[in-house]
């Protein structure tokens, strides 16, 4: 708890549960000029095991439960004098919070864009960006008007979600039947959109055909880039396989992608916080995937490592009205290689040795997510993953090698039973 003589400006981060994957960062990031007070913003009380491992670190306000007015409430009482979120379920509440309070943030208007994805569409259509066909529906039964409306190949992909969950690629009405059918959990809704055609990556053609952009928005329309970050090879149907910074890409289409990202921002009404745009490489130029109006997963971590920038820190000061753009010197190339079980996983059989991928040149921390006989699923997507490798590498052609080195390592020890009729429904 802090002192009464304790003048730390009070930031309020928003939560859903009491694992909170921020929290070393959060707290590193704040130092000594911030004050967190972590906010449960879910349906359900925190467990007391929960709460007490927060304490000593952050502060804590037990929100669930509370309506807008009370949680408003109970921060004013408290000075927050900012308020941020890391993840997309959270956006429209905090936005509500946040302008309740008068505090810096997205509108609620524009955080229902950023976490509805049919909405997302409408409005970058309506801007005027390229926007591949889309269509929406709530009722399966409606799903063959939004076919046809589409075409195929299609992707299909909830309303509102992250990580690659429940994305399935579908080539014809029978497929999409099936992926609905195959759908992991209840959606609210569902998103099926033309399947855009991608070009291979100009600054290394083995990267995946799509980078995304960091950006703080700095108010009326002024953004600055933090970073472009390249995607490593992606495993069917379209689970991602990792991320590597500073961006390979020539500088005339990096150019080109900043621009396409800083005109979807505009469009969305972002005017402060850290953003996380992602962009599809196609013959016709860059192309909106989607937008999030947080940090990227892994980002932190990967942006400290290539250059020094703190994101944690820039979505801090941006919250209480403090961030302002400062010199950046790229080093090595920082990335994070994940693997992936094939679809219709249901079982982890084997897992390769974490000690022998860090004898791997620049490996300097492996993450391992599930255990032996656990039971998976790869249509949970990112947070799915089995492993996730930390490395650097001081060059294109050592992302190159040590890249290949990892996936040797991970398809010869790990070892996934198999459902094969889930694995048929991704195929689509």
């Amino acid at each position: 708890m802090a002192s009464a003589m304790d003048t730390r400006t009070v930031v309020a981060v928003m939560s859903l549960g009491g694992a909170f994957d921020l929290m070393v960062d959060l707290v590193e990031a704040a130092g000594t000029d911030y004050r967190l007070l972590i906010v449960n913003g879910g349906e359900q009380r925190w467990e007391p095991h929960e709460v007490a491992a927060l304490d000593g670190l952050v502060e804590y306000f037990d929100a669930a439960g509370l309506d807008a007015a009370a949680t408003r409430a109970g921060l004013a009482a408290r000075g927050v004098a900012g308020v941020v979120a890391f993840r997309d379920e959270l956006l429209v509440r905090t936005a509500g919070i946040a302008e309740g309070l008068g505090l810096p943030y997205h509108s609620p208007e524009t955080a229902r864009r950023l976490t509805d994805k049919y909405l997302q569409r409408q409005a970058l259509a309506c801007a005027g960006l390229p926007q591949p066909r889309f269509a929406a529906f709530t009722d399966p039964a409606d799903a063959p008007a939004a076919a046809r409306a589409v075409g195929f190949p299609a992707v299909l992909k909830p309303l509102a979600g992250s990580g690659s969950r429940n994305v399935f690629t579908v080539a014809d009405p029978a497929g999409l039947d099936t992926a609905l059918e195959t759908a992991h959990g209840a959606e609210s809704g569902w998103l099926l959109e033309e399947r855009m055609q991608g070009t291979r990556h100009p600054g290394a053609d083995w990267l995946a055909d799509y980078v995304s952009v960091e950006t703080l928005a700095l108010g009326d329309d002024q953004y600055w880039h933090l970073g472009v970050t390249d995607r490593l090879p992606m495993y069917p149907p379209l689970l991602e396989g990792g991320a590597c910074t500073p961006s390979l890409l020539p500088e005339p289409v990096r150019a080109q992608v900043c621009e396409v990202t800083r005109h979807a921002l505009a469009a969305l009404g972002v005017q402060t916080g850290v953003s996380h745009t992602e962009i599809k490489l196609t013959p016709d130029g860059p192309r909106i995937i989607e937008v999030n109006g947080r940090i990227g997963g892994l980002l932190p971590q990967l942006t400290r490592t290539a250059n020094g920038l703190d994101l944690v820190r820039l979505a801090l000061d941006s919250a209480t009205g403090r961030a302002d753009r400062h010199p950046v010197t790229d080093g090595d190339i920082s990335f994070a290689f994940f693997t992936q079980m094939p679809p219709g996983s249901r079982r982890v059989a084997a897992l390769a040795d974490a000690d022998t991928a860090g004898t791997i040149d620049g490996v300097w921390r492996v993450d391992v997510h599930h255990t032996v006989g656990a039971p998976v699923d790869a249509r949970a997507g990112l947070l799915g993953r089995v492993q996730t490798v930390f490395a650097t590498a001081p060059d294109a052609d050592g992302l190159l090698t040590s890249y290949r080195r990892l996936r040797t390592w991970a398809d010869r020890g790990n070892v996934f039973e198999n459902d094969l009729a889930a694995a048929a429904a991704h195929r689509g």
